[in-house]
């Protein structure tokens, strides 16, 4: 059992015969033979012990960090966060010969090398006969980060559509981490006697109160183009109660050496001693909002949208496509011109997404 090697059915049953016919028990002529009366009273309860010696061996192994898979490994590195995948988004032109009416995924388009998109807009095509609309990919993943004009097969389509085509680069898309670079990224910050940013700011965004964090970190001996000095974090935080906090950076990094406006006197195990842990609240950026939309549910989205902008969290991108899936697909409403951009109030040029700073949180300004 220290190898974590099963006995079996067959191992446990000769163990069970061997005691029966041991001079303690029934005596050295006890019949324990496959054929006794004995071995078949037996046989059941063997079955469930070979059952259950699986079981606890199955989790012996999950509790060892090189042996866990999937969800075991997960739970073992709760506080280092495995990188989640996610869906690429792309604007397609489409071009029709007649009026034609689009609803939510009634199309679905495919690439030579078999990746998926389907359209999260719905729409009309009119006189016009071309419509661009955002369509999303099927599955997570970098393959949907897609070249230009990469679209070879239109599987579904309402009838008049003749074409679809993507004229811009799919973006967004995320492979999931696998187990393996998952352990070895893990593996390597430890290894190097360092510490990993992901667990800090997993253990404050799990405080009451708190709603977003981020940071960034410096891991060389110089200053780096942020002003972080070498071996330190720098941490924002949303909302919470600074104390705690400052608790949850101390006790998941091996340096105090930490960037904010906030300070914060932690108490540490050596009696009387304290730690001076810094971090910092957001900046708040104004976000101008350029919406077209021709929709019967046109006031209930523009607030969805402000929503949206307001709750996005640290360091987020804002993204048309993600607004369309996350916040509006799924709720009814009806729409069938939809363009949406955004940009700084400080910016001139609106463009479909915008990437906010590890300390910067989004206030909609209007458009």
């Amino acid at each position: 059992m220290n190898k974590l090697e099963t006995k079996g059915f067959k191992g446990l049953m000769e163990m069970a015969q061997e005691k029966a016919k041991s001079k303690d028990c029934w005596g050295e002529d006890f019949n324990a033979s496959e054929t006794s009366d004995y071995y078949k009273i037996v046989a059941p309860f063997i079955t469930v012990a070979s059952y259950l010696e699986d079981k606890i061996i199955s989790i012996m192994k999950g509790l060892n960090l090189y042996n866990a898979q999937g969800n075991e490994l997960d739970d073992l590195l709760d506080s280092f966060p495995r990188r989640q995948g996610s869906y690429a988004f792309l604007n397609c032109e489409i071009t029709a010969n007649s009026y034609v009416s689009v609803k939510e995924k009634d199309i679905l388009i495919e690439t030579a090398e078999g990746i998926q998109f389907e359209n999260i807009q719905q729409f009309d095509i009119n006189s016009t006969k071309k419509k661009t609309a955002l369509f999303k990919a099927v599955l997570t993943g970098e393959e949907g980060n897609i070249k230009e004009n990469s679209i070879t097969r239109v599987l579904s389509a309402p009838a008049g559509i003749v074409n679809i085509q993507n004229r811009e680069l799919g973006e967004g898309g995320l492979t999931q981490e696998n187990d393996f670079d998952y352990l070895n990224r893990y593996l390597s910050g430890n290894t190097e006697g360092e510490w990993a940013l992901e667990p800090v700011i997993a253990a404050v965004r799990a405080l009451a109160g708190v709603k977003s964090c981020n940071g960034i970190r410096n891991n060389t001996m110089e200053t780096d183009k942020n002003g972080l000095d070498p071996k330190s974090i720098w941490l924002v935080v949303d909302g919470g109660i600074k104390e705690e906090i400052a608790e949850a950076i101390y006790k998941h990094i091996h340096t105090p050496d930490t960037k904010g406006s906030i300070e914060v006197d932690v108490k540490t195990s050596v009696e009387g001693k304290t730690e001076k842990i810094r971090f910092d609240r957001p900046i708040d950026v104004l976000v101008d909002y350029k919406l077209t939309i021709e929709s019967p549910d046109e006031v209930a989205i523009r607030e969805l949208l402000k929503e949206y902008i307001n709750n996005a969290g640290l360091g987020v991108k804002l993204s048309t496509g993600v607004f369309i899936s996350d916040w509006v697909c799924g709720k009814g409403y009806k729409y069938y011109d939809f363009e949406l951009k955004f940009k700084r109030s400080t910016e001139n040029e609106y463009k479909t997404s915008l990437q906010l700073a590890f300390n910067e949180r989004s206030k909609a300004n209007g458009e």
